[in-house]
């Protein structure tokens, strides 16, 4: 998922809950999750390559991360924790073929209410589920200028990698309204699981 719509759902979500500062910290780890290092060898941070199980150990033990710091006093760390793992949590949406098979069964998406996807509460119960792998170094050459083009049209992406796969932003089509309201929701049950610990700390 774009940067920019991880923060609009912070924003949207935790806008009653946090600060402006503490929401800023929140968005910030959140996005720092993109950074160069985290696309190689660490699939699980974005539920890429088919790393579910990964992928849901990461967001536990950042969850607990969460709990720790907070019982400690440390509620920046806490925070940037919290960020961590929502990014984590909304990219299953985007990255994964959970929306494409939703698609599948529904005759006619126009018709279907934004919040008509059901959430996956833990994405290790579904086996024939499968996620986008990775190829940075194809997504780079894809967007070489001049050259780009022609190398995507000779060479194009697999029908498992992420660049067919994905959900990111809405020029990826009509699937993606439903994944990210889908990220969304799944934002609001995060936070209640972590909220009381939140609110006592404070």
């Amino acid at each position: 998922m774009h940067p920019h719509l991880h923060r609009r759902i912070l924003n949207t979500v935790f806008a009653e809950h946090f600060s402006t500062a503490e929401l800023r910290v929140m968005a910030w780890a959140n996005m720092l999750q993109d950074r160069p290092r985290n696309q190689i060898g660490r699939g699980y941070i974005h539920f890429d390559d088919s790393l579910f199980a990964e992928a849901e150990a990461y967001i536990a033990a950042e969850r607990a991360r969460v709990f720790t710091a907070l019982s400690q006093g440390r509620r920046r760390a806490a925070l940037r924790a919290f960020g961590r793992l929502l990014h984590t949590r909304q990219d299953f949406y985007s990255h994964s073929t959970w929306l494409h098979d939703w698609g599948a069964t529904v005759p006619d998406l126009a018709t279907q209410p934004a919040d008509a996807v059901p959430l996956c509460l833990d994405s290790r119960n579904y086996p024939n589920l499968i996620s986008g792998n990775g190829g940075l170094v194809w997504f780079v050459l894809w967007r070489l200028p001049l050259f780009g083009r022609w190398i995507k049209a000779n060479y194009p992406p697999a029908p498992d990698t992420h660049e067919v796969l994905n959900l990111d932003g809405p020029e990826r089509g009509p699937l993606f309204a439903f994944s990210y309201n889908a990220a969304l929701r799944h934002t609001v049950v995060e936070w209640e699981l972590v909220q009381d610990a939140f609110l006592v700390e404070r």
